[in-house]
């Protein structure tokens, strides 16, 4: 576990590093990198191609209503080799819906 967890780790600062405009936030051991819409297919690529992550393994969305932004896309990225999952986090806002 301790392994996984310095993988997962060690590909969110290198996302990080080469996009500042991702924040990082941990939670109980789980990293979780909030990108703007605009980014999104920049981040994934750079995962894909530079950390390994070769498997969209979940897509899921939330309705934060009376919020701004109102929603959320969430993506979870595993590198499938060895299990380690990253949650990238998309907010959008209601006035302009579209990733």
């Amino acid at each position: 576990m301790a392994e996984l967890t310095t993988l997962q780790s060690s590909a969110a600062e290198r996302i990080c590093a080469r996009f500042p405009q991702v924040s990082r936030n941990e939670f109980r051991g789980d990293i979780t990198l909030t990108i703007a819409p605009a980014d999104l297919a920049e981040v994934m690529s750079f995962a894909k191609e530079s950390c390994g992550f070769d498997m969209l393994l979940c897509v899921s969305s939330v309705d934060n209503l009376g919020q701004e932004p109102r929603y959320e896309v969430n993506y979870t990225i595993t590198q499938a080799e060895n299990g380690t999952n990253l949650l990238v986090r998309c907010p959008v806002s209601e006035s302009d819906c579209a990733v």
